[in-house]
């Protein structure tokens, strides 16, 4: 068992399938917990691919998703106006999962770090940064990482905050609705914090792959991210894909380099399904050990249990009752 107490909280979608393994195996070197949230759709209301989804759970039967539905109606948080034709529903939606898993982590855990489904964290080189116990004097920490961008040998010369460990005692479940996220969580926590934590030689200990995919890959993300209102995405794409790489990505304007990989996402195999629609897929999730299905009616129950502390506090009971 690690030392650190640290559970690793990963968002996830099934386009994100090519790094899941390297994610999944960086985390198992400094990790007691590790837990992935999943949407049952993609944050554009579209259907997820879920033969895929199966196949993750079936594949790492030792991790714990919580897989939650999608409600096009209304946010998990009560309070919230925004609905599915707002612009920052996706957004919404990021917060979502991350509220969730708070509810979801185990009562020793001490720290949560999260992140995304395509960023990739040096398990080995992370686990003896931790061994120096330099987190322990902060509330909050964000990392940078390499940023890559259409293939796995172009890496941009400029580092990226991405990834956040946080302490747990410190977080409340309001501060997860924050529209700056991850960065809001950091800047909510009260206490000592940092930015651009990279290894003890100077390097970043995470990498963002997650504009390495196939061109249909490239398209899905666009079409379902949270920033798909902002610019004419499908454009650029086109415009990026009729010539080579140019050394500048549109989304940053980052320069790049060209280097060996040390780790190419398009050389991961996703394996050819039989489709699963939605129905069956609800049927199925059931026969799994390690995967929790929840709503939105079930989570607002479990914040009133956090709020009261116990499920059986007559307040909570009247509350539920009107």
């Amino acid at each position: 068992m690690n030392s650190h107490k640290i559970a690793t909280i990963f968002s996830f979608c099934s386009n994100d399938w090519r790094f899941l393994k390297s994610c999944i195996e960086g985390a198992r070197h400094f990790s007691n917990q590790i837990l992935v949230t999943v949407c049952d759709h993609f944050f554009d209301g579209s259907p997820e691919n879920y033969a895929l989804l199966e196949e993750v759970y079936r594949t790492y039967p030792d991790v714990q998703f919580v897989e939650f539905a999608f409600d096009p109606d209304r946010s998990y948080n009560i309070y919230s106006s925004i609905s599915l034709e707002h612009p920052l529903w996706r957004l919404e939606c990021h917060n979502i999962g991350r509220w969730i898993s708070y509810f979801f982590i185990k009562n020793d855990i001490e720290y949560l770090y999260y992140c995304d489904g395509d960023e990739i964290t040096e398990g080995k080189r992370f686990s003896d940064w931790l061994n120096t116990k330099t987190y322990q004097a902060y509330s909050a920490m964000r990392f940078s990482c390499y940023w890559y961008f259409r293939e796995a040998r172009y890496r941009a010369i400029t580092d990226d905050d991405m990834s956040l460990l946080i302490r747990k005692d410190l977080l409340k479940p309001e501060m997860f609705w924050d529209e700056h996220e991850r960065m809001g969580l950091y800047l909510n926590v009260p206490g000592k914090k940092m930015i651009h934590v990279k290894g003890e030689d100077g390097s970043p200990l995470v990498h963002h792959y997650s504009w390495v995919r196939t061109r249909e890959e490239m398209d899905k993300k666009f079409a379902t991210w949270r920033h798909y209102w902002e610019r004419d995405w499908k454009e650029l794409l086109d415009q990026e894909y009729e010539r080579p790489f140019s050394g500048v990505d549109f989304i940053r304007q980052y320069s790049y380099i060209e280097e060996k990989p040390v780790f190419d996402p398009l050389e991961v195999e996703i394996p050819s399904l039989k489709a699963i629609d939605f129905d069956e897929h609800i049927v199925n999730v059931k026969l799994f050990d390690n995967v929790r299905r929840v709503c939105r009616q079930e989570m607002f129950r479990r914040e009133l249990d956090h709020v009261f502390e116990i499920g059986e506090n007559s307040d909570r009971h009247q509350f539920l009752q009107q």
